[in-house]
């Protein structure tokens, strides 16, 4: 037996209805949105020698804005034959992509794989037709070259401390071998000034990217100083001619090697010429304007990587997702407006740089994904707009650029909340 229902209950139970559909529509609105639905889509081909970190899926983007993705990837028909992407565009951004067009292949991070960039062509082209095939632009990849280049200085700065360790060394012979000592330092002194000399002339890619008066004269005066103790070395003067007698020279040029090694990592890490670049600036993580925020107040938790990860893996045990429950709450506890949350990763000193670095970038993408998909720390309301800005990044064996009082392991994981 059934029974009917009032009028009120008629209206409410409608007004539920529209709202659960209005809802429903917007959720299909904004996904399709984001992944180019709306309006139909059109598809281009495009092939390429080698397209290494592409996969289905990936997005394809259009001065910076998603427009599609790859829907496939055609293998070659015969050896030396190309591999060709079938890429599908939103129709709104037809108007964008010309016959002349070009398809670049673009680095998503220094750790991550690649995207698809499509360079609109010129105005007085035709829009390409619907499975037309544009032009491949291979370009060298501008991050990895920066990488290779620095990688060329911190091997002149080993050869170096090579050279300045064998003064260490031999100090009771030094007398024998401070003209051969001498002869090797004064050839890395070259090829050091070679380097210098390229860069000042913008040549390479270092010397392109960099063109910063500023820090050119900072090494050059680096090397300036290396250069005139060599000097007092050959004529018996100054702090290292003195070697023989004392161990102060040796400490001295040990600062000195280590003004030059934090100047390098400055160049590297914190170079404002590099950062303002369109290619590198959203590439390159400066730990100090990260976690450094003057003009707010910040709240913290942290985690020995011990207690969250298996050894030297990012991969989260059962205690460490524990840990991350009890830290989501935490986090959802700090409702401030307009607040932000940083997750940060640090790793044992002692580690090698490179592998540091991109485990505990890993390590902090991985934190910080369980604590959306779990604990939803990026919400701030019901709405789909109610919400706040969450990031990840990965220090590597850099120490952390705030002062700091409390005592903490070097490999940690750290919870911020920045409020303002």
């Amino acid at each position: 037996m059934s029974q009917s229902l009032s009028r009120k209950q008629a209206i409410l139970l409608g007004a539920c209805v529209l709202l659960v559909l209005a809802l429903a529509g917007m959720a299909l609105s904004v996904f399709g949105e984001r992944a180019g639905w709306g309006g139909g889509h059109f598809r281009v081909h495009v092939g390429f020698a080698d397209i290494a970190g592409v996969e289905v899926g990936g997005r394809v983007r259009i001065q910076g804005m998603d427009a599609g993705d790859v829907e496939a990837i055609l293998p070659p028909e015969q050896p030396g034959d190309k591999v060709k992407l079938r890429l599908r565009i939103a129709d709104k951004f037809r108007h964008l992509v010309r016959a002349d067009a070009k398809v670049q292949l673009a680095s998503e991070s220094l750790f991550a794989g690649r995207s698809v960039r499509v360079v609109p062509g010129s105005a007085i082209a035709q829009p390409i037709d619907d499975l037309g095939e544009l032009q491949a632009n291979v370009q060298p990849d501008a991050i990895e070259q920066i990488a290779q280049a620095a990688g060329k200085l911190n091997k002149l700065l080993v050869e170096v401390d090579t050279v300045m360790q064998a003064f260490r060394d031999n100090g009771s012979s030094v007398t024998q071998d401070l003209l051969g000592a001498t002869r090797k330092l004064n050839s890395v002194l070259t090829k050091a000034d070679a380097t210098l000399t390229s860069i000042e002339k913008g040549e390479g890619t270092l010397g392109k990217l960099v063109k910063d008066e500023k820090l050119y004269t900072e090494l050059t005066q680096s090397l300036q100083m290396v250069k005139s103790a060599i000097s007092d070395v050959k004529n018996g003067e100054g702090s290292l001619g003195k070697l023989l007698k004392t161990n102060d020279a040796y400490a001295e040029a040990m600062s000195s090697l280590e003004d030059v090694r934090r100047m390098v990592n400055s160049v590297k890490q914190n170079s404002d010429a590099i950062k303002a670049l369109p290619v590198v600036r959203n590439y390159v993580v400066d730990p100090a304007k990260e976690l450094v925020r003057p003009d707010m107040k910040r709240f913290r938790k942290w985690y020995s990587e011990a207690d969250l990860f298996e050894p030297g893996k990012a991969v989260l045990t059962d205690k460490g997702r524990g840990l991350l429950d009890d830290g989501g709450a935490w986090m959802n506890e700090q409702k401030y407006v307009g607040a932000e949350l940083m997750i940060a990763a640090f790793a044992d000193q002692a580690q090698k740089p490179e592998f540091a670095q991109t485990v505990t970038t890993k390590q902090a993408e991985i934190v910080l994904e369980y604590l959306r998909s779990k604990h939803s720390v990026h919400r701030t309301g019901w709405w789909w707009w109610s919400t706040r800005t969450t990031r990840s990044i990965g220090c590597g064996t850099s120490p952390t650029p705030v002062p700091e009082t409390e005592k903490m392991p070097m490999a940690r994981i750290e919870l911020i909340v920045f409020a303002p």
